[in-house]
């Protein structure tokens, strides 16, 4: 559980690096202290050091998100696991390198922030690379969703507008949600 709960934490950082000064710098940091973590702790789960990095890299996510914004991801994964019962941390876990692709066509600048508190070049790129190490199940296909699912759920997740997400439409969000179900690299573009 320690890398799909990682994962989910960086999406609550990720939703919030570019939020007002304060929200932003606890994401930026989180994001770097959650990156450098999980393979620490994914290679030695006794390491109580590396555990103790992830738990303060996991409570700067939340501060970032409390005072902040959730957006498009959470939305997603909250129809995901309200709606078809997914497992929370394991569906952020599958989503978030899709999700960071979408971003990264909307909103550049934004994703390059995600990247370089990473520690990477392209943080889709990046993000699926580590949940394909950390997640036994790597696709909505894995978590016994059909292709009309995805349907009824990116409807659902585009009934009310996102706030400051004009560019979030119910065909985008089905793009995106089409990616994750096959589980492939995502597309960044």
């Amino acid at each position: 559980m320690a890398g799909p709960s990682a994962l989910n934490a960086m999406a609550q950082a990720i939703a919030n690096v570019s939020a007002h000064p304060v929200a932003g710098l606890l994401a930026r940091e989180a994001l770097r202290v959650l990156a450098e973590g999980l393979p620490r702790v994914m290679d030695h789960i006794d390491n109580v050091e590396a555990q103790a990095d992830m738990l303060y890299g996991a409570c700067l996510a939340g501060a970032a998100l409390g005072l902040g914004k959730s957006g498009l991801h959470h939305r997603i994964c909250h129809v995901l696991g309200g709606v078809y019962n997914l497992p929370h941390a394991e569906t952020h876990a599958v989503i978030l390198p899709y999700s960071v692709a979408f971003i990264a066509r909307t909103a550049p600048e934004e994703s390059e922030m995600v990247a370089a508190a990473l520690g990477a070049r392209n943080a889709a790129v990046r993000l699926h690379e580590m949940m394909r190490q950390v997640c036994a199940r790597q696709s909505l296909k894995a978590f016994g969703l059909s292709l009309a699912d995805l349907d009824a759920v990116a409807a659902e997740a585009t009934l009310t507008p996102i706030s400051g997400a004009p560019e979030v439409t119910r065909a985008g969000v089905r793009q995106l949600l089409g990616n994750a179900f096959e589980g492939n690299p995502p597309s960044v573009k």
